[in-house]
């Protein structure tokens, strides 16, 4: 059973990487809007290697984060804010990849749109994990937003991030 959720969450992880590295290529079945939209969020900081593949697009005072995940795994996104005042949950998305073939289990992207509300900094602290009493983080990322007059979003940078073995630890 272990290894199945390390294999699952090697093969996320994988797919994210590929499609980083080979964009045009994680895309070509996808709609021209899907491809479009794909390609207006910028990858925040990769230069680690257990970094997790993290998206942004920021307008104004709103700020969305993408990241990839496959519900069938039993794993999902939750996100926590540390300021609600200064930031806060807008709305969470789950969208499927493209599956022409109809096959059980592809994964998709998970976007989460935060709104600013006051100048400040934050952080905003994400782990992909059984979202059950008990369950599993198999990965995590901090970011620190920081957030100017009216709560215009001026910056967000990973500041943690990597993968956890099954008993919880940092690997």
């Amino acid at each position: 059973m272990k290894r199945k959720k390390i294999a699952a969450l090697l093969l996320s992880l994988f797919m994210a990487f590929s499609m980083l590295m080979h964009p045009s290529a994680a895309s070509e079945k996808a709609t021209q809007s899907q491809s479009s939209e794909m390609t207006e969020y910028l990858p925040l900081d990769l230069s680690r290697e257990d970094s997790q593949p993290v998206f942004v697009k920021q307008s104004g005072n709103t700020l969305k984060l993408r990241f990839r995940a496959n519900p069938a795994t039993g794993y999902e996104w939750v996100l926590r804010i540390g300021e609600e005042e200064t930031l806060s949950l807008y709305q969470k998305i789950y969208i499927q990849a493209p599956n022409p073939e109809g096959k059980d289990g592809v994964g998709g992207n998970t976007t989460f749109t935060l709104k600013g509300h006051k100048a400040g900094t934050t952080l905003v602290y994400l782990h992909y994990r059984q979202n059950w009493k008990g369950g599993e983080i198999a990965s995590f990322c901090t970011l620190r937003v920081n957030l100017g007059k009216g709560g215009e979003i001026l910056s967000a940078k990973v500041i943690r991030s990597g993968l956890k073995s099954g008993n919880g630890k940092k690997k």
